[in-house]
């Protein structure tokens, strides 16, 4: 597989399910609330050193049967690095730092050099900017709608750019308010497979 095809795949995995019956329990945040939300997730967002976590990903492909559950591990450092590392039922590692994409399967490891590629820059970028809550901020690609529902914030997040809207229909952050952190991920993709990510066992350092 490409390593262009591998970094898509595994945005795709960070970033499950988009059900209208899911839609009509959400109360729609007006724009003073969705704001004033947005300002206090990045603001909690800018404090954060370093986020460890373990998370579970539930997979509903066309191409498979049944879905699929994996587990691993998450580590983000604010500096510029992020690893992504499942360990169960496969046992893969993605890694991004200082400008080097690395993916690791068994012993076969493959680098590749964002500096200079647009194309992986700044999707390096949305992957970092997805596991912060940054990505709120990000009107170039998505438009943002907050939702509340329950004790949840939950962002909707709907890509403008044809090439990101030909990977994903739509994806949904949920945000814990007391921590102002993504505590799962719900994704559609274009061709109609669903993703679930959901982290548990979260350790925040943050910055003095």
């Amino acid at each position: 597989m490409k390593i262009s095809n591998i970094i898509i795949l595994l945005l795709i995995f960070i970033c499950s399910i988009l059900q209208p019956a899911v839609a009509q329990k959400l109360k729609k945040a007006d724009k003073r609330q969705a704001a004033q939300i947005i300002n206090l997730i990045n603001r909690a967002s800018a404090q954060i050193k370093t986020i460890r976590c373990s998370f579970i990903q539930v997979s509903n492909v066309s191409f498979m049967d049944e879905r699929t559950v994996s587990k691993g591990k998450m580590y983000y450092n604010a500096e510029g690095s992020l690893v992504w590392q499942y360990i169960s039922p496969y046992k893969y590692i993605f890694s991004i730092e200082e400008g080097q994409v690395m993916t690791q399967s068994g012993n076969q490891k493959k680098r590749i050099d964002v500096k200079g590629n647009a194309l992986f820059e700044n999707i390096t970028e949305m992957m970092m900017n997805f596991v912060s809550g940054k990505i709120l901020s990000n009107n170039r690609d998505f438009i943002v709608d907050m939702y509340l529902k329950g004790k949840e914030w939950v962002a909707f997040l709907t890509p403008k750019r044809p090439e990101i809207r030909k990977m994903f229909k739509s994806i949904h952050l949920h945000f814990s308010p007391k921590r102002k952190m993504v505590q799962e991920v719900e994704m559609i993709q274009a061709n109609g497979d669903q993703i679930n990510i959901t982290l548990s066992d979260v350790n925040v350092t943050y910055r003095k």
